[in-house]
């Protein structure tokens, strides 16, 4: 992906990869969406990972309209690079 790695779903592990992928590769964001009207069964892993988010400082999109802006703001920056 031209963006970067993708990841599993919440209850399949995903929120694992993103908290590992943060440690390992320096992830300039994280698109992570919750439906905050539904009971999740892995609320500690969501939890783990917006904590992981924010502390490492990783701009972070858990709605549309957020990611759609993290998105136009890294291709800025991958663009900037390329040139």
């Amino acid at each position: 992906s031209h963006f970067g790695p993708t990841c599993s779903s919440g209850p399949l592990g995903g929120d694992a990869e993103v908290v590992a992928q943060m440690f390992e590769e320096g992830i300039g964001g994280v698109i992570f969406f919750t439906d905050p009207l539904d009971a999740h069964p892995h609320a500690t892993d969501i939890e783990m990972t917006i904590k992981s988010v924010n502390l490492h400082n990783v701009m972070h999109a858990p709605n549309p309209a957020t990611a759609e802006a993290l998105c136009q703001i890294l291709n800025k920056g991958v663009c900037a690079h390329e040139d």
